[in-house]
C-alpha cells in the first residue's frame, strides 16, 4: 500500500513538473519571442489591444470589425497590460499567457467536477499543453494570439457544470447564469462559440435524453433541468449573433458535392491540423497511438451504450470534446464554407482526454502498457519542446512592433 502511495506521488511529481515546464515555454515565448512570427493578423490584434485601451471602448468606433465581434478575447486582456506597461508587444505577451493559464485551470475545473482523481486531470492538462505539434494551431490557443483561448475556456467551465449537473443530479444557479453570460457573449462574437461549445453539447445531451429513453429509464426532474439549460444555452448563443454589431456568416449549402469535399478537403485539413506533416516518423507513430486510443474510449462507450450500461458524467463530457470536431467537419464539408486545419483544433483535447479516460479504464494488470504509454508520451513532449519551442528561443527576433508602428 505504501509502495503505491509512492508511486502515486512520483506520477504527480512528474506531470506537475511537466505541466509547470510547458507553462514556462508558452510564457517564455510569448514575452520574450513575441516577434518571432509576426504578421498582419496578429500586429492586427496588438493595435487593436492599444486602441481598446486609449479609446476607453470595448469595440472601438474607429476599428472596423472584420471576421468577428471581439468583446471577450485576448485582445481585451491585452489592453488592461497596456494600462500598465504601455508596451503593445509585451502586454499581448502577457494576455496570451494569462490565457493560456486560464485554460489549464479550466482543464482542472473540468477534471475536478467530471470526478477524475489528480493524476487523470493532471495528464489531461499535461497533454492538453505538449501535444500541439505545429504553430498555426498554437496560435490558436498558446502563443502569440490565443484567437479561440476565450473559446477554450469557457467549453471547459461550461463541461465542468455539465458535468457537476449530471453528478448532482442539480442545475445550481449560479453557474446557469454564467453559462448563459458566455453564451450570449460568444453569440455576440459570432457563430464559433455554436460550433465548439453550444451545438456539440445540444447533440450529445438529445443522445443521452435517447438513451435514457432506450434504457428506458425515466426522465427526472433534474434530466429536464439540465436538457432545458443546453437548448437554452444554444438558443441564446444563436440569438447573440444578430445583435446590431455582431458579425454573421453568409454559407449556402453543399449537398450535392459534400461527400467529395469532405474525402478531398476536410480530411487532408484534419490530417493537417493534427500534425502528421509536421512531424517525424517517431511523431507520427505517437499521434496514431493516441487516435488509437481516442477511438478505443470511443467504442468503449458505445458498446456500454450496446448493453444499456450507465454512462458516467466524464464519459458524456468526453463525447462533447470528441464531436466540436465532427460537427465542424460535417458543417464545413456540407456547406459552402471554405476548410481549415484551424477548425479542428480541439481534436488536441479530445485526444488527451482520451488518454486520462484510458488511464483509469486499464486495470493494474497492464501495468507495463501504462509504462509503455508513459514513456511514449514524455518522449513526444520532448520531441515537440525540441521542435517547437526551441527554434523560437534560438532565434533572433525581427524589429519591435513599436519601431514599426508606434508604441
Amino acid at each position: 500500500m505504501e509502495q503505491c502511495k509512492k508511486k502515486e506521488m512520483v506520477a504527480q511529481i512528474i506531470l506537475t513538473v511537466g505541466i509547470i515546464v510547458f507553462l514556462a515555454c508558452v510564457v517564455i515565448t510569448n514575452i520574450f519571442h513575441f516577434n518571432y512570427m509576426l504578421n498582419a493578423d496578429l500586429a492586427s490584434d496588438v493595435i487593436l489591444s492599444k486602441l481598446i485601451w486609449t479609446s476607453k471602448e470595448i469595440i472601438p468606433s474607429t476599428w472596423y470589425i472584420a471576421a468577428e465581434t471581439r468583446i471577450i478575447c485576448t485582445p481585451n486582456v491585452a489592453a488592461l497590460f497596456y494600462g500598465f506597461t504601455q508596451n503593445m508587444t509585451l502586454s499581448t505577451g502577457l494576455a496570451c499567457s494569462f490565457m493560456t493559464i486560464l485554460i489549464v485551470i479550466g482543464m482542472f475545473y473540468l477534471g475536478r467536477k467530471a470526478d477524475l482523481n489528480w493524476k487523470e486531470t493532471g495528464m489531461f492538462a499535461f497533454l492538453g499543453l505538449s501535444l500541439f505539434t505545429n504553430y498555426t494551431i498554437l496560435e490558436l490557443v498558446y502563443l502569440f494570439a490565443s484567437y479561440y483561448a476565450i473559446h477554450v475556456v469557457i467549453l471547459f467551465l461550461t463541461l465542468g457544470i455539465y458535468a457537476e449537473s449530471l453528478r448532482s443530479k442539480r442545475v445550481r444557479l449560479a453557474g446557469v447564469i454564467m453559462s448563459f453570460l458566455f453564451a450570449l457573449c460568444l453569440g455576440i462574437q459570432g457563430v464559433r462559440g455554436i460550433l465548439v461549445v453550444y451545438g456539440p453539447l445540444f447533440g450529445i445531451e438529445v443522445i443521452r435524453s435517447i438513451y435514457r429513453i432506450f434504457c428506458k429509464k425515466k426522465n427526472q426532474k433534474s434530466d429536464w433541468m439540465i436538457s432545458a439549460w443546453v437548448c437554452m444555452m444554444l438558443v441564446i448563443s444563436f440569438i447573440g449573433t444578430y445583435f446590431p454589431f455582431s458579425v454573421g456568416q453568409d454559407i449556402s449549402r453543399n449537398i450535392r458535392k459534400g461527400i467529395h469535399k469532405l474525402f478531398t478537403v476536410v480530411i487532408p485539413d484534419m490530417y493537417s491540423a493534427i500534425g502528421f506533416s509536421q512531424t517525424s516518423g517517431f511523431g507520427k507513430i505517437c499521434l496514431v497511438v493516441l487516435l488509437l486510443t481516442t477511438l478505443y474510449v470511443l467504442i468503449d462507450i458505445v458498446y456500454c451504450m450496446f448493453r444499456k450500461r450507465e454512462i458516467e458524467a466524464v464519459e458524456w463530457t468526453f463525447l462533447i470534446v470528441c464531436s466540436s470536431p465532427i460537427v465542424s467537419a460535417v458543417m464545413v464539408a456540407f456547406t459552402t464554407v471554405e476548410s481549415s486545419e484551424r477548425y479542428y483544433f480541439l481534436l488536441f483535447y479530445a485526444m488527451a482526454f482520451a488518454v486520462a479516460l484510458a488511464w483509469r479504464k486499464i486495470a493494474d494488470k497492464w501495468r507495463g502498457l501504462k509504462i509503455l504509454g508513459g514513456i511514449l508520451i514524455a518522449a513526444f513532449a520532448l520531441t515537440n519542446i525540441h521542435n517547437i519551442y526551441l527554434p523560437v528561443l534560438r532565434q533572433e527576433e525581427p524589429p519591435p512592433l513599436r519601431t514599426l508602428c508606434g508604441r
